[in-house]
């Protein structure tokens, strides 16, 4: 496409199509890094918010629950036995650089109801052993898990099970028993528990919001550097302020 020239009263803009639609890529990628940034400000507040939530909100049996859809991180008690023979090895996970993995142990609690446990990161070649004895543990209800395009297919031939990504419903079909459809993390101090690697100090959100404000400066610059160039907007301003 040819050239153009644009009057908008003594402004005149002249645009080379090909220049400008680069121009307008880039002014796009600036701009959504600092969208990007104001997301992960937003999905970090709403983290700390319901960690805030979770320590005022009164502790429940699991049993009082039912099938209802519980707040992400709400407090849990229950009084049970892990399942010692079977349990999942959620891969590729790094703590303090060192390379492991998540155990999510099944947990027989009521009247035979099974809830899927995680007992948090340990060393890759280490072994998840724990009893079934009776004992009450102290957990909370994992934040909303993502819906993933693609579903890992599982098979129970060999315990314990490497598996990617957490899928509920694809761990689930393994087992006979009535399983309880939200993944619970253990308190620290809970039996079972291995090592803590989710976050759980307190972290600031200031700046992913400096961040996002530098990506938009940017972008602003970067769009008044190409109406400079691109038009007669510096002779305009002088002629203002002469005036």
């Amino acid at each position: 496409m040819s050239p153009i020239t644009v009057k908008i009263g003594s402004l005149t803009i002249n645009i080379n199509w090909d220049i400008a639609i680069s121009c307008f890529v880039i002014w796009s990628v600036l701009v959504a890094l600092g969208v990007w940034q104001l997301d992960r400000e937003s999905k970090k507040s709403q983290f700390l918010f319901d960690q805030q939530q979770r320590e005022q909100r009164p502790v429940v049996d699991l049993v009082s629950l039912g099938e209802a859809r519980p707040s992400s991180q709400q407090g849990i008690r229950i009084s049970g036995r892990y399942d010692p023979q079977r349990f999942f090895y959620l891969v590729d996970q790094r703590y303090l650089g060192q390379e492991g993995v998540e155990v999510i142990t099944p947990y027989i609690y009521g009247d035979g109801r099974l809830v899927f446990v995680s007992r948090g990161w340990q060393s890759v070649g280490e072994l998840a052993v724990i009893t079934d004895e009776l004992v009450e543990i102290s957990a909370y209800i994992a934040p909303d898990l993502p819906d993933f395009l693609v579903k890992e297919p599982l098979s129970n031939t060999q315990w314990p099970i490497h598996m990617h990504d957490i899928d509920i419903k694809a761990m689930s079909q393994l087992f006979d028993e009535k399983v309880y459809p939200y993944l619970l993390r253990l308190e620290e101090q809970s039996f079972g528990m291995l090592t803590a690697h989710w976050p759980k100090k307190a972290f600031s959100t200031r700046s992913n919001w400096w961040y996002a404000m530098q990506w938009f400066l940017i972008a602003t610059a970067f769009f008044c550097f190409v109406l400079i160039r691109s038009s007669n907007v510096i002779a305009v301003v002088k002629d203002m302020v002469r005036q």
